[in-house]
């Protein structure tokens, strides 16, 4: 199966600096597509069952590195995630998969304790999700792509 749509990610990240540049947090994170189109390799789809609504969840753990001082950041996240499907094809949760992320980011102080900043964000998964209409198991492989807006309280 092969889903592809535009969306909106929201994540949340709550840490601690170990050292001076270095944050260990965790993240809570969730992606959401809207009337994602849907495709088969093998079989076509009917027209009335192309389109899902698709959420993934993830709860991960992450570092954060800065380099300074132009505040540049690299955060990589390992999670474990799970979709949810709505749509006439596939319609529940997946069984859960591992979840990697990639930031690459720039922040700018704007205070003394807040920075605002952009980045490049990058997100893979593997799941397993289940055709209710053929009971056939599919491997899922996410690949989410985008820009993200941060704001960081220190």
């Amino acid at each position: 199966l092969y889903i592809r749509g535009g969306g909106m990610v929201f994540n949340i990240q709550f840490g601690y600096a170990l050292m001076e540049n270095f944050i260990l947090f965790i993240e809570s994170g969730s992606a959401v597509f809207l009337e994602a189109d849907t495709e088969r390799e093998k079989t076509p789809i009917h027209s009335s069952q192309r389109e899902h609504d698709m959420g993934i969840s993830t709860l991960g753990l992450g570092i954060s590195w800065y380099f300074m001082p132009a505040n540049f950041h690299v955060t990589p996240v390992i999670a474990y995630g799970d979709t949810t499907f709505e749509g006439g094809l596939i319609e529940g949760d997946s069984q859960g998969g591992l979840y990697l992320s990639l930031y690459l980011g720039k922040e700018w102080w704007v205070s003394s304790n807040w920075g605002l900043g952009v980045s490049l964000f990058g997100m893979y998964g593997r799941d397993m999700v289940e055709v209710k209409s053929t009971g056939e198991s599919h491997n899922l492989r996410h690949m989410v792509f985008g820009i993200l807006f941060t704001a960081t309280y220190n």
